[in-house]
């Protein structure tokens, strides 16, 4: 499933050429201390030239500030193992392994963490062509939803549906509204957790509509299913934070 997923990112880069300039990769990261262990989860995705976001997690592992593991999830996939380097002055590589010895890697993430800022460039090898991307992540503040976000849901191509998602995200407290067309609706079933934020809300009908978005920087971007839109169906929706953190 990453594989597909990264040789599809691979088609697109070749394909747009020039126009991929305007696709820019991003991400946040939570870091957990243990006894020993430190955790560093990463939520980062990429915006192809229609628009659309395609998001991966991240996690590093340190044993007493050294890199020790390395995993690459999608949502909805299982996490793949990374071969990992840290090398001087903080520079990590991660690289998605090849199928066999005598391929190269397929993917190597590289970058230097510095002031919560983690940047660098992602190589994709193909055969004997590499395209190489910029890559930029930020560390994910302890509480980042507090405040008001412009809520956008695309219903089709020419509807598109806007509101305003309210949080409150403070110690021991998670809660919001989504307001929509005049009317309240109270988020139920809230968590946000390692960049991801879940909860559903009740429509007309006693339809329920179950929402996932992943936090990057100033915006949510995710997706809401819903019965009302058919089995297995889900729409695409994205929120701006009105006074994005700096």
């Amino acid at each position: 499933m990453i594989q597909a997923w990264w040789q599809n990112r691979l088609k697109l880069a070749r394909g747009f050429g020039a126009k991929w300039i305007g696709c820019w990769f991003l991400g946040v990261g939570t870091l957990t201390y243990g006894a020993e262990e430190s955790i560093q989860t990463w939520t980062w995705g990429s915006s192809d030239a229609q628009g659309k976001y395609h998001i991966s997690v991240l996690t590093l592992h340190y044993q007493e500030a050294e890199l020790t593991r390395a995993t690459l999830k999608q949502p909805g996939g299982a996490p793949v193992n990374l071969a990992c380097h840290q090398g001087q002055n903080g520079w990590t590589s991660l690289a998605l392994p090849a199928r066999t010895q005598e391929e190269p890697a397929k993917v190597l993430l590289e970058g230097c963490a510095e002031d919560g800022v983690f940047q660098g460039r992602i190589a994709l090898h193909h055969q004997d062509h590499t395209t190489t991307l910029p890559w930029k992540a930020w560390l994910v503040p302890p509480h980042p939803l507090g405040g008001s976000w412009q809520w956008r849901l695309q219903i089709t191509p020419d509807n598109l549906l806007t509101g305003t998602l309210q949080l409150v995200d403070e110690p021991g407290k998670l809660s919001g509204v989504l307001i929509i067309q005049g009317r309240t609706l109270p988020l139920e079933a809230l968590n946000f957790e390692q960049g991801r934020i879940t909860f559903t809300t009740q429509g007309e009908e006693n339809l329920t509509y179950h929402s996932t978005a992943y936090w990057l920087k100033d915006r949510l971007v995710g997706s809401v299913r819903s019965d009302a839109f058919g089995p297995d169906q889900s729409l695409m929706w994205q929120a701006t934070h009105q006074q994005a953190p700096q």
